[in-house]
């Protein structure tokens, strides 16, 4: 793996920190819930950051600031800390919070503490010649009568909310300091606006902020035997983010935006569905009531965040579900586990992939995307894969963010351990034997791997307690419908299974809807279709064709053999595939999708294509198995029959109905059935010609 040069450091009054010539960053408030996410991104997936910016980030010294490094109220106590570390960069958090169970219902000395450490950090700062700031705002800041969506024109266009003038007013004041600073001596000096922050933290609080309030409410009232009341009607609607999905965020604007305010964005849901959705975490929704009697807080407050949109294209953030989940997951652990200290710390997740199957063609895709959206992906492969099979995986083997696990996914003791390690979030279970041909010559162990891996794989969710907050895809197949019941095939098509390939994934199948069922676990499959790439197997007849086309055009075979040309399958790019299992993964509830291009072809037309894209045209002559393929302009034959590639009992026509994945996630294909071929039938002419070249050389024979 590469490493890092980052340093951190937690500052101590005891200990004076031996600094080295690198810039420093410098975070204050970093005990609080975006401060503690921030410094666990810094130490476990900084370098990661580098590769999602226009820019590779400084290496730098990380400075973490929390209230027994220094009194920042006290103007003294704060100067010293900034010209014993002279930050070039600064990420301003400290604040005490409305919902501070010490300044609860004291407003007044709530303003006078959060004015007095602004004034500190920024004058400070200023002195020591800080380049940049980032201080967080809230979307209290805005007026209390802000037009819906509030955009960054508006903070300073009428009063807070009363309510909130506490931790309001100093935040406006925030951004007034970085205004002025930016006008009289030049240095960048910066804010955002943040939605409703939460996330695991011990410091979750019935008086708190309304996420954290409800879960605590909650877990009281289900342990008292009480009703879960929420006093309001929940009409109101507020914009939420995950603590754990901030960091990256914050430290691209930090050393890249330009602005001097941005909206960050966040999902929106009334207050109704929020209380809903806890309750139903701790199934608790026949206790919930509301009090809508009582009037509602704030109203609507939600932050236009198209600035943010323009500044990082494709953003990806935790699906709400299941950053509630894995909050209340923490919640519980923390107040019903003796061995849980306070002084261990929060434990956030983020992002975390776990792939099985990651050198295969789909996995390889797949970790790419996941990559460029921000995520920590581990990677599994068998103990037994060697050098040669991480080769599509061979570009990324250098990713900060990428962590390869030799684990055999029927090995259920060491799948529980590296999800204790790793927390994965979201789990894709890629790994298979998923040669149709070859499964009648192996079906055990393509069952034992195909069906039973599976179940090891969701036995390991639960021993690993991450029912509440992993998302599990199991990739299934359209060879599931088989003996094909209907034309063409969507959700509700029944199956019916020719090769013990789809009855392993058939059982396989079941187990995921049975795991969803019985443990509440958010699992689905995503029924492909057939999806292909140059990185495809060269046993799939696909990459055999292409590769054979590759091969007849560079004259190093002469004919091509296949089995039933008449099979028709329904064909897609892989790549447009993964992006589908993803989508899969964000959905708001646990769904099983059919995934095809809606378009089925023949064999013998998937070698018309191939030979078309190589400048070859062909047509057939003769019967059955005597059937040939040959050339146009030369009579040549290049395409024959052999009987014994065909299977025992054959799947004759797979044509999917994608209507419901594109019209309930927006999936579409990027790429048609003539480009696939295209981009499969140039590569393997390029590996070809080389080939041929290495072995004109004298060092490697083509095969």
């Amino acid at each position: 793996m590469q490493q890092s040069n980052t340093h951190i450091t937690t500052d101590c009054q005891d200990n004076r920190v031996k600094m080295d010539d690198l810039p420093v960053v410098l975070v204050t408030g970093s005990a609080g819930l975006i401060g503690s996410a921030l410094k666990h991104f810094v130490q476990r997936s900084l370098p990661g950051l580098s590769f999602q910016t226009h820019h590779a980030l400084p290496e730098s010294n990380w400075i973490f600031l929390d209230r027994s490094s220094a009194d920042l109220t006290n103007e003294a106590e704060t100067r010293a800390v900034f010209e014993k570390y002279r930050p070039t960069y600064v990420v301003h958090l400290a604040a005490l919070a409305v919902g501070s169970p010490h300044m609860t219902n004291r407003k007044v000395e709530l303003t006078e503490v959060n004015f007095a450490i602004n004034e500190n950090v920024i004058k400070c700062a200023r002195e020591v010649g800080v380049k940049r700031l980032l201080g967080a705002l809230t979307h209290f800041a805005y007026p209390a009568e802000a037009k819906q969506p509030m955009t960054e024109g508006q903070l300073l266009e009428g009063d807070t909310i009363f309510s909130a003038v506490g931790y309001a007013a100093p935040k406006r004041q925030l951004f007034e300091l970085n205004q002025r600073a930016r006008a009289e001596s030049g240095a960048h000096f910066f804010s955002l606006a943040l939605p409703c922050v939460f996330g695991p933290s011990f410091s979750i609080l019935a008086e708190g902020p309304v996420v954290g309030a409800f879960i605590a409410k909650c877990f009281r009232a289900k342990q008292n035997g009480e009703k879960f009341v929420v006093r309001c009607s929940g009409e109101e609607a507020r914009q939420f983010m995950y603590a754990p999905d901030l960091p990256a965020y914050l430290l691209r604007a930090l050393f890249e935006f330009d602005g001097e305010l941005m909206n960050l964005p966040g999902v929106q849901i009334s207050i109704k569905a929020l209380a809903e959705e806890v309750a139903s975490v701790f199934g608790m929704l026949d206790s919930l009531e509301f009090e809508s009697s009582l009037a509602d807080g704030a109203g609507l407050r939600l932050l236009d965040s198209s600035k943010f949109d323009k500044f990082w294209p494709g953003a990806s953030f935790t699906p709400f579900k299941t950053a509630l989940r894995e909050t209340v997951s923490q919640y519980i652990h923390q107040h019903t586990s003796p061995s849980v200290a306070k002084s261990t710390g929060t434990c956030y997740v983020g992002r975390v992939a776990m792939i099985t199957g990651v050198a295969g063609q789909d996995g390889s895709y797949l970790a790419e995307l996941l990559l460029s959206k921000g995520y920590i992906v581990h990677g599994l492969i068998r103990r037994t894969s060697n050098l040669n099979s991480l080769s599509r995986i061979q570009h990324l083997l250098g990713h900060p963010c990428l962590f390869v696990h030799q684990v055999d996914i029927v090995d259920e003791s060491a799948l529980t351990s590296l999800f204790k390690r790793t927390h994965p979030t979201e789990i894709y279970n890629l790994a298979a034997q998923s040669d149709v041909r070859i499964s009648f010559d192996t079906p055990v162990s393509t069952s034992t791997v195909n069906a039973l891996g599976t179940i090891h794989l969701l036995e390991a969710i639960r021993n690993a307690d991450l029912t509440m907050s992993a998302r599990f895809y199991q990739a299934s197949t359209s060879e599931l419908y088989g003996k094909v019941h209907a034309v063409p095939q969507n959700e509700q098509t029944p199956f019916h299974p020719r090769s013990p390939y789809a009855v392993s994934k058939l059982m396989a199948f079941w187990s995921v809807v049975n795991y969803r069922e019985a443990y509440n676990m958010f699992a689905s499959n995503g029924i492909l279709f057939n999806h292909e790439s140059p990185r495809r197997g060269e046993n799939f007849v696909t990459r055999k064709i292409t590769r054979g086309v590759a091969k007849i055009k560079h004259g190093l075979l002469e004919c091509l053999t296949l089995g039933n040309l008449s099979a028709k399958r329904d064909w897609g790019h892989a790549r447009d595939y993964v992006r589908a299992m993803w989508l899969i993964l964000q959905h708001d509830e646990a769904v099983d999708f059919v995934v095809g291009s809606g378009c089925a072809r023949t064999v013998r037309e998937f070698c018309e294509s191939a030979f078309l894209c190589a400048g070859m045209s062909i047509i057939w002559k003769g019967e059955g198995v005597d059937e040939v393929g040959v050339i146009v302009e030369t009579n040549k034959i290049v395409v024959r029959i052999e009987p014994t590639f065909f299977r025992p009992s054959e799947v004759d026509l797979l044509l999917s109905d994608p209507s419901n994945i594109e019209t309930v996630l927006g999936w579409s294909r990027d790429t048609s059935f003539e480009q696939l071929v295209q981009e499969m039938v140039e590569l393997d002419s390029r590996n070809v010609l080389a080939e041929q070249q290495r072995w004109s050389a004298g060092s490697v024979h083509v095969v």
